[in-house]
């Protein structure tokens, strides 16, 4: 029996300071994500966005085509959290839902928002049993105009297409608005961003855009929002021929345009805080 003290103590001690180190470690974690912030996924093709609200809730829109989605939620949601409590695919493209399979057998959904052409063939989202689709909580996105999360809400704008649908989401949260327009025309775009509805008590504005068509109307927008702070991601800044792209890099320089590019094998993280 005296041999065998020792040996419990020291077993005791371990699993003590086990516990202090898994402890800490899960206090940590959750104070690390008790903050909004916005992640604009590295996926190559397609687009993938990670939205974390200040009380926890996982937003999640298009998933780009293959599993890296899964290794991008990892690294910003806490590891015991596998459940994300809205779901939004635009798009029936590959490029834009090849992803979503893993996350559907990977993670609870609690509301999932779909094109009407994904409900239309549903077989495009490969490796989920027709069963295990329908028993989510499904809406037509078509269907909605705002989703309300916490404080914040989601806009949903259907823009008509004679070949499929396409759709501006605005997300207007703690004064940040994020348009997601990367499935818009560079028209369409410029005339959304003319009109900025409800931008005038934003303090800064995120377009996340396949390319960012520049001409002097629009410049004057973009200077008017100046004060708010405008971050462009993931987008091929163009021009008219009449007008020397240069110039116009050193007038949106000027305005507190910032420019980020996703395709650098690099997630994109902007705090909406």
């Amino acid at each position: 029996m005296q041999n065998e003290s020792p040996i419990s103590l020291r077993i005791l001690l371990f699993c003590l300071v086990a516990s202090v180190v898994i402890l800490s470690y899960l206090t940590y974690d959750y104070i690390r994500h008790q903050h909004s912030f916005v992640v604009f996924c590295n996926v190559s093709k397609g687009y993938a966005v990670y939205i974390r609200s200040k009380k926890g809730l996982d937003v999640v829109v298009n998933t780009g085509p293959d599993k890296k989605i899964i290794e991008c939620l990892s690294r910003y949601m806490p590891f015991f959290d596998r459940r994300i409590e809205y779901f939004i695919l635009t798009n029936s493209s590959q490029s834009y839902i090849g992803g979503a399979s893993y996350l559907l057998n990977r993670y609870r959904i609690s509301n999932f928002y779909i094109a009407d052409d994904i409900f239309a063939k549903n077989s495009t989202l490969n490796g989920v049993n027709k069963e295990k689709f329908n028993s989510f909580n499904t809406k037509r996105l078509s269907m909605v105009d705002s989703i309300y999360i916490e404080d914040s809400v989601f806009y949903i704008k259907k823009i008509s297409s004679s070949v499929t649908e396409k759709y501006l989401l605005t997300f207007d949260t703690n004064q940040n608005k994020i348009y997601l327009m990367a499935e818009l025309s560079g028209r369409t775009i410029n005339n959304l961003l003319r009109s900025c509805y409800s931008c005038h008590d934003t303090k800064r504005v995120i377009l996340q855009l396949p390319y960012l068509a520049l001409d002097e109307k629009l410049l004057s927008i973009l200077r008017s929002l100046a004060d708010k702070g405008i971050v462009v991601i993931k987008a091929t800044v163009t021009s008219q021929p009449s007008i020397r792209l240069s110039d116009m890099k050193e007038r949106l320089n000027s305005i507190k345009f910032e420019y980020l590019i996703s395709n650098q094998g690099k997630d994109i993280v902007i705090s909406l805080n």
